[in-house]
């Protein structure tokens, strides 16, 4: 469990949100497969923050079905100055070069969202 205390700390550092790795179980008679690990990664204006809840209760579902086989998590890249997807166009591919090069890590499949074009 200090890994996802790690991790989330991390994430609160890039003030991006991470509510960390759902629980570690597995099904009965499945503990020899090896669990993903799933970190969607979004890059939105601030006003789309509201948008975690969402995010985290599809997240919660996986979690429920596949019981510790699939864990993932979710990262929300965001600046609070920035409220348009028209400003945003202009930093995005940085926010996500930037945490694919210092935040990300290998174990993990990472999918990035941006609602912007």
């Amino acid at each position: 469990m200090n890994r996802v205390r790690e991790d989330a700390a991390n994430h609160a550092k890039t003030n991006e949100v991470a509510p960390g790795y759902g629980p570690n179980h597995s099904y009965a008679g499945t503990d020899h497969l090896p669990s993903v690990k799933v970190v969607f990664v979004s890059i939105v204006p601030y006003q789309y923050v509201m948008t975690v809840p969402a995010f985290q209760a599809g997240i919660n579902r996986v979690h429920q079905e596949y019981n510790g086989i699939i864990q993932m998590r979710h990262v929300v890249i965001y600046r609070n100055s920035i409220y348009s997807c028209d400003v945003l166009a202009d930093y995005s591919t940085d926010f996500a070069a930037k945490y694919f090069y210092t935040e990300s890590h290998t174990d993990e499949v990472q999918i990035f969202i941006a609602p912007c074009q």
